[in-house]
């Protein structure tokens, strides 16, 4: 069946430019009305919300199955975080640090006020460390192996790449790089 059967030349003409300008035929037809309804309502979104800042580690699927028992309420663990991401969350890697003590808070200020007025040239003959282990092949993590399930785990022993950096900076800055083979399981 022709569809431009029944369009006005005027009709025709303005689904043309449409077209043109990039338009479809499904985005120019749907209305407001027509759009799906959310999954949740406004107290939904703030339990989750709140549950998320009581509990920075909980997870979507956690938040999901704690929405089914609090409030009753199927959604998908998707559709949580994007409700945590409409309130300005946004999901990050914690950093590894450690906490800051008070004694330590108040050892590093001492060491500020004592060290204030250093002149460039005393700066000079300081010289600061840091030693770092780099990974070259793999992340600190649990590394996974296929191996096969006649085979016994424990006898599997990898090799995994390791170097280590001693990072300095002073006057005169030296890099030295160690590198090792050390055997984990």
């Amino acid at each position: 069946m022709n569809r431009r059967k029944n369009l006005s030349v005027e009709d025709a003409v303005k689904a043309s430019t449409l077209l043109k300008e990039g338009y479809s035929m499904r985005s120019y037809n749907r209305r407001p009305e027509q759009e799906r309804k959310r999954s949740t309502d406004a107290r939904d979104d703030c339990f989750v919300r709140q549950s998320a800042f009581r509990n920075k580690t909980v997870t979507g699927t956690m938040l999901k199955d704690e929405l089914a028992i609090a409030r009753n309420v199927m959604i998908s663990s998707r559709t949580v975080r994007r409700r945590l991401n409409e309130a300005g969350l946004s999901s990050r890697r914690s950093a590894k640090k450690p906490l800051l003590t008070r004694e330590y808070i108040v050892a590093r200020l001492r060491f500020v006020r004592n060290h204030q007025n250093w002149t460039v040239d005393e700066w000079n003959r300081v010289l600061f460390s840091d030693e770092t282990r780099v990974n070259l092949k793999s992340s600190d993590g649990r590394e996974r192996v296929w191996q096969s399930q006649d085979r016994d785990l424990l006898a599997a022993i990898l090799l995994q790449d390791l170097t280590e950096v001693l990072k300095c900076f002073g006057e005169e800055s030296v890099l030295t790089v160690v590198q090792s083979w050390l055997p984990s399981v």
